[in-house]
């Protein structure tokens, strides 16, 4: 009678302790799991009229008396338009020290940004598929612009980054360099950039997010 109860209770120990094996072993699975991000542009990338995004632009001289210069700016999408079979989306604030009107899409492949809205030119792409650390592609299909790299490349696909005492996870850090100028974009997803740098031998320019209003 003892034999038979130290065995049912040997058999029960037996089956606890292989269910607590199974259940550990698939916590470490999931865990294990690296992030990936999404490699449609449109799930990256937030358009919708109405959508604006609030930034910190830091403007540093390094020759002469060196000194920096700050301000606060936005960027709003305005309105919405088909081209090249794309729905893009107007934004009007600063971009690339200017403000005015520009012309953004995001595709299944790709985020593009024009320069010049009307009409749409000097087409510069920013983030493209697949989004995974060492892709490279063309910035520029025609760079009218100088100072400008030729390349950009995904250094890092999930990043975390602290802008403005905020911490943002799963960015997705792009660099260009062209002779002493370094070009860098950090995007993160659903919320787009959360900062723009542009360094070079006589000082730098960024452009770092402060909120987004949607």
């Amino acid at each position: 009678m003892n034999r038979r109860k130290y065995s049912t209770k040997l058999v029960a120990l037996t089956l606890l302790l292989s269910v607590f094996s199974c259940n550990k072993d698939t916590e470490l699975i999931v865990n294990a799991s690296p992030y990936g991000p999404p490699n449609d542009m449109r799930k990256i990338i937030p358009f919708d009229l109405g959508y604006s995004w609030t930034y910190r632009v830091i403007a540093c001289v390094d020759f002469g008396p060196p000194f920096c210069d700050t301000g606060i700016t936005s960027r709003t999408i305005v309105g919405r338009t088909n081209f090249d079979s794309h729905t893009a989306y107007y934004v009007y604030g600063l971009i690339d020290e200017t403000i005015g009107y520009y012309l953004e899409y995001a595709d299944s492949s790709s985020y593009v940004r024009f320069l010049s809205a009307f009409p749409p030119e000097s087409p510069r792409r920013i983030l493209q598929a697949p989004l995974r650390k060492g892709h490279k592609w063309k910035y520029s299909v025609i760079d009218t612009i100088a100072l400008r790299p030729d390349t950009l490349e995904i250094v890092n696909a999930d990043s975390t980054v602290n802008i403005e005492s905020k911490t943002y996870h799963h960015a997705i850090v792009v660099q260009g360099h062209s002779g002493l100028l370094t070009l860098e974009f950090i995007i993160v997803p659903n919320i787009g950039i959360v900062r723009e740098y542009r360094g070079h031998g006589f000082g730098s320019y960024s452009v770092d997010l402060v909120r987004k209003n949607f």
